[in-house]
């Protein structure tokens, strides 16, 4: 990991460079320096993008990058449930694609700190793995 936080180090796991070189530093919404917005000029040149044109089936499925904003897939991504609107089992919206599919959205409901949920199953480490096991069984070995 070059950063210890969280948006410079996809960032840099996503490029393969360090933050000097593709240009996130922060973990704000910082246009400059920051969030998905400060990634955007790398998204032509990430390995997914590299392991798509190889002929891999890619997936993301969890957080992307802070202040992503749907319905913009990044190219290379062949199946695409990201979260946003927040951070960790906080955030109230996935956004899953498939190809051939439209996007959809998936509202989860409105976390609170207290652990009593009106329905447990539609809580982001519930729905997210859901999605993890659906891809390994559709992609061939």
């Amino acid at each position: 990991v070059v950063n210890p936080l969280c948006c410079p180090s996809r960032a840099a796991t996503l490029t393969g460079s360090w933050p000097h070189t593709n240009g996130v530093y922060r973990i704000s919404n910082d246009v400059r320096y920051g969030g998905w917005h400060a990634f955007l000029p790398n998204e032509p040149k990430t390995i997914a993008l590299a392991l798509h044109n190889a002929g891999y089936d890619t997936a993301l499925i969890g957080r992307y990058l802070n202040a992503y904003q749907p319905p913009c897939i990044p190219p290379g991504w062949d199946h695409w449930v990201a979260k946003t609107n927040g951070g960790g089992v906080y955030s109230t919206r996935i956004y899953a694609f498939r190809p051939g599919e439209e996007v959809c959205v998936v509202h989860l409901p409105a976390l609170q700190r207290a652990p009593e949920q009106p329905d447990c199953t539609l809580l982001s480490e519930n729905v997210l793995p859901a999605h993890e096991c659906a891809f390994l069984h559709t992609v061939e070995p």
